[in-house]
């Protein structure tokens, strides 16, 4: 049975210590419910909301595991500038361990770019990601999306068709 008050939630495969707090009032409410923390204690700076699903509750710690990762979209607005091209997409990926994940990445090139260029950006965008994702397991996509690390590879890969002045993944959400 579990009390009522202020808990502390973990995700274990996502941060080390508490991402955020909770009131708790009973254990059958509590339990597979959404929580959204802010990110700015994990990653760098002030830039979206990880949101995760609580799982089970033991020992004074709520532990809930991840949902998806949304940035902000006055964070990505900051990069967007007259004489520039902002390039979306939305797709659904599978991970290594068949867990469908829709990925919307956001580009933004230093120029305004052709239809040509657009579309080629896309599809490595697609090709890298879709490659990138069957090969590793669902915890360890979102971390490196966390820490910036699939971004860094990503923006490398795009770089060879066109020279990018942002490039980040918007949204990274787990599928029903």
């Amino acid at each position: 049975m579990v009390r009522e008050g202020m808990y502390e939630v973990y995700m274990p495969l996502i941060a080390e210590g508490e991402i955020t707090n909770l009131i708790v009032k009973s254990e059958k409410g509590t339990l597979g419910r959404k929580i959204f923390a802010d990110l700015s204690s994990i990653a760098r700076g002030k830039l979206g909301n990880l949101i995760g699903k609580i799982t089970e509750i033991k020992d004074d710690k709520v532990i809930a595991e991840p949902l998806g990762i949304t940035l902000y979209a006055s964070y990505i607005q900051r990069f967007v500038r007259r004489g520039t091209t902002k390039i979306d997409d939305s797709f659904v990926c599978e991970s290594a361990d068949k867990r469908k994940l829709r990925v919307k990445p956001v580009m933004i090139t230093r120029k305004i770019v052709k239809r040509s260029v657009h579309s080629a950006l896309v599809r490595e965008t697609r090709d890298f990601l879709e490659k990138s994702f069957a090969e590793a397991k669902m915890n360890d996509i979102f971390l490196e999306t966390l820490h910036g690390e699939m971004q860094r590879k990503l923006s490398k890969k795009l770089k060879r068709v066109y020279p990018l002045s942002f490039c980040e993944i918007r949204e990274l959400l787990v599928e029903k």
